[in-house]
């Protein structure tokens, strides 16, 4: 047959082009797989630094987390700090303030006058003796002895005496005992600083009481 007869006329030649055809394939094939593995290794190299990318920003993630938490403590601290800071001054002024009114208090105490009524019999002489007496480490100004109890203004029997005596120190006074066991005795006396004050003094079951009040200014 001619067909046979062209075969075999042509097979080295048809043998040499399926050799060729054969390294042709092989040769897109190598090509192809060398293309694929290298899309593959570039993938991979993607992929790591994909990896380390995320690793890094967790570590930075991680570094920030740190640094907030110890932005927040050192806060934290401060804020406590302060509130330290605040109660301190707060009881300083508090301990300032109660020594500034203990002073206040201690000079008011050092300025007081304290008069009373004094009235002994003596034995020898057959007298009474009268005295209004500064009890008081202050001396007392303005002193007015009247007989009578009212503490608002003078009585109107009024006791002719010094208007000043000293802390310790005493005056001698002249009064009637009748009328002075029936109405008492008031003395209306100031201290240095300005305060002013009433001693009422009367007498019960056969003793002199004294009744001590600072009037408002």
């Amino acid at each position: 047959m001619p067909v046979w007869d062209w075969l075999n006329q042509n097979s080295g030649a048809l043998q040499s082009i399926a050799a060729l055809s054969v390294v042709v394939l092989t040769v897109a094939t190598v090509l192809v797989l060398w293309v694929t593995w290298g899309a593959i290794k570039r993938g991979a190299v993607a992929s790591e630094s994909q990896a380390e990318a995320a690793r890094a920003l967790t570590l930075l993630a991680k570094e920030q987390t740190e640094v907030a938490r110890q932005q927040t403590e050192a806060i934290a601290k401060q804020s406590v700090a302060a509130l330290q800071s605040v109660a301190a001054t707060v009881a300083t002024n508090r301990i300032s303030e109660e020594a500034n009114r203990l002073t206040v208090e201690q000079i008011q105490a050092d300025l007081r006058p304290i008069l009373i009524f004094d009235s002994t019999f003596h034995q020898e002489q057959q007298i009474m003796r009268d005295a209004v007496r500064n009890v008081g480490r202050g001396p007392a100004k303005d002193v007015q002895i009247s007989i009578g109890t009212a503490k608002d203004e003078l009585p109107k029997s009024y006791i002719s005496s010094r208007t000043f005596i000293g802390g310790g120190d005493e005056v001698i006074i002249s009064i009637n005992h009748k009328l002075f066991k029936e109405t008492g005795m008031t003395i209306h006396y100031a201290s240095l600083d300005g305060r002013r004050f009433v001693t009422s003094i009367y007498m019960r079951e056969e003793a002199i009481k004294h009744d001590f009040e600072e009037l408002n200014s």
